[in-house]
């Protein structure tokens, strides 16, 4: 069910937050609080409480059957226990599905920032084609949906029926990037960024 490696990652991730326990979780902390609480209280205390819910529940419950009272001796240490341990148990479960949640959400956007690097590089090596038979081809096809207006404008415009495919690309990424025109959709020039600060491949 579960690998080394995926384990050996869980660990170092969550490692600190199942040792030291974010509450922010409300479920959690009502449970180990209330358990902290049994722990905690005095006997005294928790029997005087425990006798008021029995009273009130025998009082409004409607029903002939009674709840008997507790004695200092019910009052156990136990169940505060078991209520910590059921807290943190459900603490970890929850960092295991929000660990395993972000490992495919980063395994998703891994394989799309792959599509997008290699549709951009497949259209930057594109050359000896007039703008038509570019503008047809399924290179400019793929890197279309990554444009911005304005880009896809350039490169559509009567303007640019004259030249050939090299310099489309260099209206597209090289002269546009180093203008400060951002040829791209806003998120895909991040995404592109990222990529070149991450791998270093563009």
């Amino acid at each position: 069910m579960f690998n080394q490696s995926e384990v050996k990652r869980f660990i170092m991730k969550y490692g600190n937050k199942v040792i030291f326990p974010n509450f922010a979780n409300k479920l959690t902390s009502t449970i180990v609080i209330s358990g902290l609480g049994l722990i905690v209280t005095p006997a005294p205390i928790k029997v005087v409480f425990f006798n008021w819910l029995i009273d009130v529940f025998n009082l409004n419950s409607g029903v002939p059957v009674t709840l008997p009272d507790v004695s200092s001796g019910t009052a156990d240490f136990t169940y505060g226990l078991t209520l910590v341990a059921i807290g943190l148990v459900f603490n970890l479960i929850r960092y295991w599905f929000e660990f395993k949640t972000n490992e495919r959400e980063s395994a998703v956007k891994l394989e799309h920032r792959k599509k997008l690097l290699s549709d951009v590089r497949k259209a930057l090596s594109v050359d000896g084609l007039t703008n038509r038979q570019f503008r047809k081809s399924t290179e400019y096809a793929q890197i279309k949906k990554y444009l911005s207006a304005d880009t896809i404008k350039a490169v559509e415009g009567e303007h640019t029926k004259g030249p050939g495919s090299s310099e489309i690309i260099r209206i597209v990424v090289g002269e546009a990037r180093g203008s400060g025109v951002n040829p791209f959709k806003n998120s895909v020039l991040d995404e592109l960024a990222d990529i070149e600060i991450e791998w270093n491949l563009i």
